[in-house]
């Protein structure tokens, strides 16, 4: 499969997921770009679906999304910086242990 934003859009919805904010769809983009506001086609039910937020798994909202936006070799922005300036704010980024899980966030832009 050719990967290629220029492309028209292929991907798949490998997770859906309820939660306090309403349903998340986890989305793999294999080609063709996803934006806010776009509708696409959901070959399950055959029932058009509109995207009405973007977010990153870190969860800053994004406008668009595109494949190898998460390609090894980008930058992160909290994860394992604990101590060092947040790269959106500068606010020192935060980290503490959950049930097991380590977490990183900034409290500006990821307030609790």
């Amino acid at each position: 499969a050719i990967v290629d934003a220029e492309m028209p859009l292929r991907a798949l919805a490998f997770k859906i997921m309820d939660d306090r904010y309403g349903a998340l769809c986890f989305t793999r983009i294999y080609s063709g770009k996803l934006k806010k506001g776009d509708t696409v086609l959901n070959t399950a039910t055959g029932k058009t679906e509109r995207i009405g937020r973007i977010v990153t798994v870190d969860p800053a909202e994004v406008g668009a999304r595109k494949p190898g936006d998460l390609r090894k070799g980008n930058r992160l922005y909290v994860y394992k910086r604990a101590g060092q300036p947040c790269r959106r704010c500068e606010t020192p980024i935060l980290s503490a242990v959950l049930a097991t899980r380590r977490v990183w966030w900034c409290p500006s832009c990821q307030p609790a």
